[in-house]
């Protein structure tokens, strides 16, 4: 299972960024009700807001071939990454 997600709030628009999230066991909620909060912290779960997964491909693959992912996620994305790897 990807460990990670596009996700986007129930208020995004054709024009918004795809925000990227960790997921949890539950897995991918395309039909809304995300589980965890974007990496950036603008889409945020219930009951402050609520967000749904992008059914897109896996977030690694996407990450730098997208210029509609939120950067500030994508910077938070690649640190994790990047202390994964020096483990």
């Amino acid at each position: 299972m990807p460990e990670y997600s596009f996700c986007e709030s129930v208020h995004a628009s054709s024009r918004s960024p795809w925000h990227i999230r960790r997921l949890t066991n539950v897995g991918k909620r395309c039909g809304g009700g995300i589980d965890t909060p974007s990496l950036c912290g603008r889409v945020k779960p219930p009951p402050d807001s609520n967000g749904w997964d992008i059914g897109a491909p896996d977030v690694g693959t996407w990450i730098f071939q997208s210029a509609r992912i939120c950067p500030d996620c994508r910077d938070v994305w690649q640190a994790a990454e990047a202390a994964g790897k020096e483990k």
